[in-house]
């Protein structure tokens, strides 16, 4: 009754195949949707400039390295 044929192995072995490549087959189609890959085809942008920041030495603040930006502080020396 329940001994093991080479019938029901196979068939146990198809059914185990069957349900992994389902599965593999909706993750790769987007099912969950965090793990989707961005398109390569589309046109790319180009990259934000970036900038360093300093802090400064009164308030703590951190502003552009370029140039310091106008500070509220009345101690800053970055006050406009």
């Amino acid at each position: 009754m329940l001994g093991f044929s080479l019938t029901k192995l196979l068939f146990t072995a198809l059914v185990v195949f069957a349900v992994w490549y389902a599965f593999s087959r909706v993750r790769r189609l987007g099912g969950s949707g965090s793990r989707r890959r961005p398109s390569t085809s589309g046109p790319t942008s180009a990259p934000a400039a970036v900038e360093d920041m300093v802090r400064c030495a009164v308030c703590g603040e951190f502003t552009a390295a370029s140039g310091p930006r106008e500070c509220p502080r009345e101690e800053c020396p970055h006050r406009a």
